[in-house]
């Protein structure tokens, strides 16, 4: 079970073999901690030494938002820790013919993913044949991009159309002009931003738990205290899972007053939180073949097969080991 805590002022205590969550108003609710598996707090969340000492010895992930949702961190367990399989993926990060084929493997899935998508508005939206048309020529050169630079360049320029699509594809009432962030100026980046940061650490646990370092990339360019690895395995997801529930909600569920505006940026009312919550881990559970090998499985499950398939990807050097999310 995940757990999403966003109510403030909440506080979580351990008493005889259950997590209690407790709310100012009074009402509490009472979880076997067997069936805990994630913890997110949101905001001003009291949480007992006792729950987080479970939580470690568990290898349970405790992650910690604003009640904004900005990520401050996490409280997580180092017994996953694998030296060796750390000296191997240092030194593969720093192989530029593994990280080139790796990354065309990841980029061509990413690019897939966004054209799918944007094919399933493209009958009752004007102006998106010709987006995707140009998508379509520019990912043909993925493959024969020379360096990561050069490759880069053909994400950057594609994620551009991309979302010059997504533009059309929005609600009219809700002003998409293109990707912004730190902070997200409109309704649709506040929701993106948000499912991403989650996403971002769903993957970043499950690279620790099969022993991978999440801050030694392929694809990316390191950054200090930036997870590398996990923003290389994001890009397949972003769009089946956090794109796509997005343009949902804007175009069927959510109005205007469910955003506030403070300064220039757009952030989610709390009532409206707690729904993006629920959607986006209903979501995370639905079953399908995401992995094109008949075998269905949720997002969440299929994010971490993708984190083994890199591990046997990294142990046999073979980039080729590592079949990207796949979305028809």
């Amino acid at each position: 079970m995940i757990i999403y805590i966003t109510t403030q002022g909440s506080r979580l205590s351990l008493d005889e073999g259950r997590v209690n969550i407790s709310q100012p108003e009074g009402m509490t609710r009472s979880i076997p901690k067997e069936q805990i598996e994630s913890i997110s707090i949101f905001g001003k969340v009291q949480i007992t030494s006792d729950v987080i000492n479970h939580c470690l010895s568990r290898g349970i992930p405790i992650n910690y938002f604003s009640g904004r949702g900005k990520y401050f961190g996490r409280t997580y367990t180092t017994s996953h820790s694998d030296i060796y399989r750390l000296k191997q993926q240092i030194k593969l990060s720093e192989n530029e013919d593994f990280a080139l084929e790796l990354s065309k493997n990841i980029v061509s899935a990413k690019v897939n993913n966004q054209i799918t998508l944007l094919r399933r508005y493209e009958k009752t939206r004007n102006n998106l044949t010709d987006i995707i048309k140009e998508m379509s020529i520019v990912s043909r050169k993925i493959k024969s991009a020379n360096n990561l630079s050069e490759l880069r360049g053909f994400e950057g320029y594609i994620a551009r159309l991309y979302f010059g699509g997504i533009s059309k594809c929005i609600n009219p009432i809700f002003e998409f002009k293109g990707r912004n962030r730190q902070p997200p100026k409109d309704p649709f980046n506040s929701l993106i931003s948000l499912g991403y940061t989650i996403l971002l650490n769903e993957i970043v646990g499950n690279l620790e738990a099969v022993g991978l370092n999440p801050f030694c990339g392929f694809l990316h360019e390191d950054r200090e205290r930036h997870p590398t690895l996990a923003s290389d395995l994001i890009e397949e997801f972003r769009t089946p899972l956090v794109d796509s529930l997005a343009l949902n909600l804007c175009n069927n569920k959510l109005k205007e007053e469910d955003f506030y505006k403070e300064d220039e940026a757009v952030f989610l009312e709390k009532e409206t939180l707690k729904i993006y919550l629920e959607e986006l881990e209903n979501k995370m559970n639905i079953s399908q073949n995401y992995r094109q090998d008949d075998s269905p499985s949720t997002f969440r499950r299929t994010i971490g097969l993708q984190c083994r398939d890199l591990v046997r990807a990294i142990k046999e050097e073979d980039p080729s080991q590592y079949k990207p999310l796949w979305t028809r």
